[in-house]
């Protein structure tokens, strides 16, 4: 199992009004098998509409299961582009958007590119949102459905462990090879000259030739001593 964190922002603004209100906010996404990747859809074909379905809801804002308080109204998800001091900038934003009687909540999180704006005033956050531009998500060529790569995310933190498919890039007779040596000299050791073969044949040139040895004498025969014969007789 995985846990991926990252922070973002809650915004409150009046019913048809804008943001009176912000504070942060922290988006984790639990994947039970360790699955980095988060798939999803777009549930309209109205070009005007970011809703979106996501392919697994293991989801906790600020430590709350979504399946355990009030659901979303709708979750969004588009690519926000906005001119900085430094230049344009962009980001991709979650955003679970919550609708009551006094107003709405919205829970903004960038899952890709940069990090979102600031969001510290409320001021500045509709300035912000009446300039930005709006864009939903494109399928990247030869990908299969729309993901989001939950490890990749701006500023994210991982618990637990990510599963990984077929990484390996060694072939099967390098993964199959037990390498095992026993070096005697581990300073001077030269694994590349390192011969089984000519080890063996140094061995078999120090060992002595038969006719090193010393011969070796048969025991002398058994010869009856006459003296002891007699004795006792």
């Amino acid at each position: 199992m995985a846990t991926f964190t990252i922070n973002g922002f809650e915004l409150r603004s009046e019913v048809g009004g804008g943001v009176t209100d912000m504070k942060g906010a922290e988006l984790q996404v639990v994947s039970a098998l360790g699955s980095a990747t988060l798939a999803f859809s777009y549930v309209s074909d109205d070009p005007g509409s970011a809703e979106v379905s996501l392919s697994d809801y293991n989801i906790l804002i600020n430590g709350v299961h979504l399946n355990d308080g009030q659901l979303p109204e709708r979750i969004e998800l588009f690519k926000l582009n906005w001119m900085s001091e430094t230049g344009p900038q962009s980001a991709q934003v979650m955003n679970f958007a919550f609708e009551g009687a006094g107003g709405a909540k919205d829970f903004l999180f960038s899952v890709g590119e940069g990090a979102l704006p600031d969001m510290s005033d409320p001021a500045a956050i509709d300035a912000l949102l009446s300039t930005a531009n709006f864009v939903l998500m494109e399928e990247d060529e030869g990908q299969t459905g729309l993901q989001i790569q939950l490890d990749s995310m701006p500023g994210v933190s991982v618990s637990g462990v990510i599963l990984n498919l077929f990484d390996d890039t060694s072939t099967a007779e390098q993964a199959d090879t037990f390498h095992f040596f026993q070096a005697l000299d581990a300073d001077s050791f030269d694994a590349q000259a390192f011969d089984l073969d000519i080890l063996a044949e140094d061995a078999d040139a120090s060992d002595p030739e038969p006719s090193d040895y010393a011969p070796i004498e048969p025991a002398p025969e058994y010869i009856p001593d006459p003296v002891l014969d007699d004795f006792g007789g």
